[in-house]
C-alpha cells in the first residue's frame, strides 16, 4: 500500500529494495551468497535516460504520429504477442539463435509503421541508442562482478530477458571470454 505523498518512482524503489532484501535473506537461509549487479536507482536511471530519448529527439507532433502508427500496427496484428513473451518462450526452449534473430528483427517493425523516411531513420537511431543505454552499457558494467563471482563458485545469474540478446548482450560478453552459458527456467 502506497503512502500518501509518495511518487510512483518512490514506491517502485521501495518495492525493489524490499525484493533485494528478500533475495539476500533467502540466499543466506540456503547457505548461498547474493550479489546485486546494480542498485535500483542505477536501473531506474538507465530506463529514465532511455525514455527521455524520445522526448528529446522527437517533437510532440512526431511522438503523436509514431504512437498512432504503432497503435494501428498493433490493431492490424492482433495475434502478435509482446516481444518479451516470445523471447521468454524461446528462452524456455533454449533456442538462443532464434531468440537473437527475433530480438534483432524488432527494429524491422519500425519499417512497417509507414512513417516518413526521416522519422523512420530517426526512430531506428533512437531504438539503437535506447538498447545501448538500457542493455549494452549495463551488461558491460555487470561483466566484471559476474566474472569475479563465477571464478569463485557456480553461479546463477538472473537478468531481464532483453539482457540476453544483441551483439553486446550479457550472453555474448560471457561467451566472448570463454564461458558456456546454460539457461535455467523455473515455473
Amino acid at each position: 500500500k502506497a503512502e500518501k505523498g509518495k511518487t510512483l518512482p518512490d514506491v517502485y524503489h521501495e518495492m525493489m529494495d524490499w525484493m533485494e532484501i528478500a533475495l539476500e535473506r533467502k540466499g543466506k537461509q540456503e547457505g548461498r551468497s547474493y550479489l546485486s549487479l546494480e542498485n535500483i536507482q542505477d536501473e531506474y536511471h538507465a530506463i529514465a535516460e532511455a525514455d527521455s530519448l524520445e522526448r528529446s529527439c522527437f517533437t510532440l507532433d512526431e511522438q503523436a504520429l509514431i504512437m498512432y502508427r504503432q497503435m494501428l500496427y498493433k490493431a492490424s496484428h492482433p495475434l502478435e504477442r509482446t516481444s518479451e513473451a516470445v523471447l521468454k518462450d524461446l528462452y524456455k526452449q533454449q533456442d538462443f539463435q532464434t531468440g537473437e534473430a527475433f530480438y534483432l528483427s524488432i527494429d524491422n517493425r519500425i519499417d512497417s509503421l509507414g512513417l516518413p523516411e526521416r522519422l523512420t531513420r530517426k526512430l531506428h537511431e533512437t531504438s539503437r541508442k535506447r538498447r545501448e543505454i538500457e542493455i549494452e552499457n549495463r551488461s558491460r558494467k555487470w561483466l566484471r562482478p559476474i566474472l569475479s563471482a563465477i571464478r569463485q563458485t557456480p553461479t546463477l545469474i538472473a537478468v531481464d530477458i532483453k539482457s540476453l540478446y544483441g551483439d553486446e548482450s550479457l550472453l555474448n560478453l560471457l561467451r566472448g571470454v570463454g564461458y558456456a552459458v546454460e539457461p535455467v527456467m523455473q515455473e
